[in-house]
């Protein structure tokens, strides 16, 4: 393989990627690192590519790799934080993203991902100036699109979010994220089946995709009694950040405690047992619903198979 063909496959590896179809990006990024194993920018999108598959520990050691690589490379830092973002080291990513914004202020990406960290992390107030930024710089953007509709859809403001995605599929009408941002957004609009023609629209484009995989899942929980009920749950303590979700868990549990001292202060023996049960049932279903689910989320995965006409 020569340079030229190489840069090709470089060439169809990012087009790839940035279609959402992470399945033939690694194939073409292989091919790739066959013939030049020491590329770092391969290595740093291989890791990109993997992470989207959800292999974490690969992803991180194509990461590392791309970093020892080329120390300077915007992208191996980007990999970086994706994946440490991952992995939930949010103070490590965050120091890649702000030394990758010291390096280039005109990449929206950077400013799009350092606002996610922002949003994971509660930082609310710390967001819109850096999605404006990513919007000054691009103002056509879809990717930026994504991110500002992703925001609202957390912030629980579906009117909104529904605005931006729909900006994304009218630029890009298969735009993959902003297909399943769209598919997220109609499911909490209790549009169970266009938030599964969206899922599978996202899917034919790539089925190893975790963001659809969950989707897909998702779709199938609202449909079922059970799970249902754990998904809007799941959804509305998720649209209340992690802080104000860890405060409405305590005051559920003073609220439990204070209700049953009264009723033991009272003499209702039958009442305390009732209140305790219940708390009970409720305390097992939050455990055993994301449990359910993530069991649920890997039949879908080993189960689907995509044909044309899927």
């Amino acid at each position: 393989m020569n340079d030229y063909e190489l840069e090709k496959w470089w060439h169809y590896a990012r087009q790839q990627m940035a279609q959402g179809n992470s399945s033939g990006a690694l194939e073409s990024l292989r091919r790739i690192l066959s013939i030049d194993p020491d590329r770092a920018e391969a290595h740093a999108l291989l890791a990109l590519v993997l992470l989207d598959q959800r292999r974490m520990h690969a992803a991180q050691h194509e990461a590392n790799l791309a970093l020892a690589l080329e120390p300077e490379l915007p992208l191996a830092h980007y990999a970086n934080a994706q994946v440490l973002i991952a992995h939930r080291q949010f103070k490590a990513a965050e120091a890649h993203l702000k030394q990758l914004l010291a390096m280039d202020a005109l990449t929206p990406t950077y400013y799009h991902s350092l606002a996610t960290l922002y949003r994971i992390t509660d930082r609310n107030e710390e967001i819109w100036p850096l999605l404006e930024k990513a919007l000054e710089i691009d103002p056509e953007s879809p990717d930026t699109f994504v991110v500002i509709g992703e925001y609202y859809l957390e912030q629980g403001n579906l009117k909104q979010a529904q605005e931006w995605a729909f900006k994304v599929l009218q630029l890009e009408a298969e735009h993959h994220d902003g297909l399943i941002l769209m598919g997220h957004i109609l499911l909490q609009q209790g549009q169970v089946e266009s938030a599964r023609e969206h899922a599978l629209w996202a899917l034919r484009q790539d089925p190893d995709n975790f963001k659809a995989q969950h989707l897909i899942t998702a779709v199938k929980a609202r449909q079922n009694l059970v799970l249902g009920l754990w998904w809007r749950y799941n959804t509305w303590m998720g649209a209340l950040g992690e802080g104000r979700a860890i405060l409405i868990l305590v005051i559920a549990f003073v609220i439990y405690r204070i209700a049953i001292i009264v009723a033991g202060d009272f003499e209702q023996a039958i009442l305390a047992g009732i209140i305790h049960v219940v708390w009970l049932i409720i305390v097992v279903y939050t455990w055993i619903g994301p449990v359910i689910f993530r069991k649920s989320l890997k039949k879908e995965i080993e189960s689907v198979t995509l044909k044309q006409g899927f």
